[in-house]
């Protein structure tokens, strides 16, 4: 993927977006120097680029320095408050911090500008388990599975809302719920399916 987008760049090397591209690839490569100089160059091809600020705040979240995203991640959201991957970015920023109710109003913002997002809906679930908060939790885990059954989502990563319901539902006392959703979730896993931790 990498020697695509450094073709593309030969291409046309104004374009910030491919940098961004390129940039994300290396940091899931865990590259993150690699990450770092494709963010600074689209920044450079476009300083005011919202994407670009939130990706490369978002690197410092990767590498455990929650605070030093920040800025970026501030500055992204400033310049696109719409930007509903920076919100997340910044959420998960937060909950680093220990920062639970910015987290939860940086998803719920995120869940308002995208609603159909079902990894969003996913992600504030996670939260509300954090906090405890049980019933809040299983909504959004019921909201998420049914957002991917409307959308078709049926990919084996589509089984971590019904791993997180069946934790929800042991929390609350539902022993024979939890184990239905640990073996709907075992279906979508398939083969890649190993253990699930639910402690």
């Amino acid at each position: 993927a990498n020697a695509d987008f450094t073709q593309a760049l030969a291409i046309d090397a104004l374009d910030s977006a491919i940098f961004i591209l390129r940039g994300n690839t290396y940091a899931e490569m865990e590259e993150y120097t690699l990450a770092r100089g494709d963010f600074n160059a689209a920044l450079r091809w476009d300083p005011d680029s919202s994407d670009a600020f939130a990706a490369r705040g978002y690197l410092s979240v990767q590498s455990g320095n929650h605070s030093l995203a920040l800025p970026d991640i501030n500055r992204a959201i400033e310049l696109s408050p719409l930007n509903h991957d920076a919100l997340v970015k910044r959420g998960n920023a937060y909950i680093g911090l220990g920062q639970a109710e910015l987290a939860l109003s940086d998803l719920n913002q995120a869940i308002i500008v995208a609603p159909t997002n079902s990894d969003y809906v996913y992600s504030r679930g996670l939260l509300y388990l954090g906090l405890t908060e049980y019933e809040s939790a299983l909504k959004d885990f019921d909201a998420a599975i049914d957002l991917n059954l409307i959308l078709g989502n049926i990919d084996p990563r589509h089984a971590k809302p019904f791993i997180g319901r069946g934790r929800a539902n042991l929390r609350l006392g539902n022993p024979s719920q939890a184990l239905d959703d640990a073996n709907r979730g075992r279906f979508l896993l398939e083969r890649n399916f190993t253990s699930v931790d639910w402690a």
